[in-house]
């Protein structure tokens, strides 16, 4: 049975967001490619990279529909190793790509941009910290032309980031370990109830909490309003905040109004009054599981553990929260599988976080467009204390692994 490690993890502390906006472009272009039939297939997977002085690499990957919806998508990796680059790149089994010149690629992200916001598309929200990996758009870089069209393509060319780049990371990790310790859990019979009582869950026809017609005439507007905002413009979420703050005040019922407010102010780094708004919403709307569990994540983030287990009533499963037999929507099922994940790992109980994490896995591996950036950050922490045990098992690091025995052929046939 593999040992949790009772260290503090230093990188908790470290903000990829911020080194993004405050240093991504100080670091010199290495390497831009996009996947060889982007004209033929009318759809773009740009990747630019930046190279580190200790010889690692910042990344970001970009997802352009060049037919309907311009930029859908995009992640950044920062400060990897080369072996993971390749990986990424040099992977048959997603796509094949081609080196081109910094240019073309700046060309295909931005005119991609432009063309989202012309075709009224929703557009991609991590491009207000991945355009860090891009140089700023401006008249220094030339003009191409780039072929984009309005006609319906109906083929399904939907692809997450997710998909195209972490999964591989993920799925190599995941293959090494269960290689490796094989397929016991950590902590077998906690691990066993866990997934039985998974099986028993009874899901409600509803996704999220359902909203009134009053709610949702409320809501709307404002949720259309902020599609439109870029999250990097403080100016701008600092007003529409304001406006938020205000129709909570005129419309104190509404559940949503909290759980939005408190959302904003988090994007704002201030997380005190978002904990304070969040903490009226549950004594407003005990029952409301959506603001319950968000409000959870929130108390984890100020390193209050304790306090964002007693909000969930301390409950393991489903069927522990009161109304959990009367069924939840699978958003809220999934929302707690996160949660009691994260609180787990707080722990540093990364035996007990086993389990959960699986679940959040099976919901990607089942529809990974339903994944949001809470469970990936939870795949991707928790993947990374795998790696953790595997580097400690071989004595190397995981690129070496990686290199030594062939895994990335094993991946591919797997």
């Amino acid at each position: 049975m593999a040992k949790k490690k009772s260290k503090n993890k230093q990188q908790v502390k470290f903000s990829p967001k911020a080194y993004l906006k405050t240093r991504a472009r100080s670091l010199p272009i290495y390497k831009c490619w996009v996947n060889e039939d982007w004209e033929v297939g009318m759809f773009a997977h740009v990747v630019v990279s930046r190279k580190h002085d200790n010889g690692r690499f910042t990344f970001a990957s970009y997802l352009v529909d060049l037919m309907e919806n311009g930029l859908k998508d995009s992640f950044a990796e920062v400060n990897v190793d080369g072996e993971m680059l390749d990986i990424v790149i040099d992977n048959p089994k997603e796509i094949a790509f081609v080196e081109i010149d910094y240019d073309l690629a700046h060309n295909i992200v931005y005119q991609g941009l432009e063309f989202a916001k012309d075709m009224g598309a929703k557009g991609d929200k991590q491009f207000a910290w991945t355009q860090y990996v891009l140089q700023e758009d401006s008249d220094d870089i030339p003009i191409f032309p780039i072929p984009f069209g309005d006609e319906l393509d109906d083929n399904d060319m939907d692809l997450s980031p997710l998909d195209l780049g972490a999964t591989i990371l993920l799925g190599m990790t995941d293959l090494i370990y269960l290689d490796t310790f094989g397929e016991v859990h950590m902590n077998d019979e906690f691990a066993e109830e866990r997934l039985e009582a998974d099986e028993l869950v009874i899901y409600s026809e509803m996704d999220r909490d359902s909203m009134t017609l009053d709610e949702f005439d409320v809501c709307t507007p404002l949720t259309a309003e902020l599609s439109e905002i870029e999250l990097s413009d403080n100016k701008k979420l600092a007003k529409f905040t304001d406006k938020v703050a205000q129709k909570l005040k005129e419309h104190p019922d509404v559940p949503q109004l909290y759980d939005l407010l408190a959302n904003l102010m988090n994007e704002l780094s201030t997380t005190e009054e978002a904990y304070q708004i969040l903490q009226q919403g549950i004594e407003r709307f005990p029952e409301n599981y959506t603001a319950r569990f968000f409000y959870a994540i929130n108390l984890l983030k100020m390193g209050k553990i304790n306090e964002a287990e007693q909000l969930i009533w301390g409950a393991f499963d489903v069927r522990d929260l009161p109304m959990g037999n009367d069924g939840l929507g699978e958003f809220n099922v999934h929302l707690f599988y996160s949660v009691r994940c994260k609180i787990h790992m707080a722990k540093q109980e990364y035996d007990k976080a086993e389990p959960y994490y699986l679940m959040v896995r099976d919901i990607f591996a089942y529809d990974s467009e339903a994944i949001s950036e809470l469970q990936k950050d939870i795949l991707l922490e928790y993947s990374a204390y795998r790696k953790e045990l595997l580097e400690a098992h071989f004595g190397k690091s995981m690129e070496e692994i990686i290199a030594g025995d062939n895994w990335l052929e094993k991946y591919e046939m797997n």
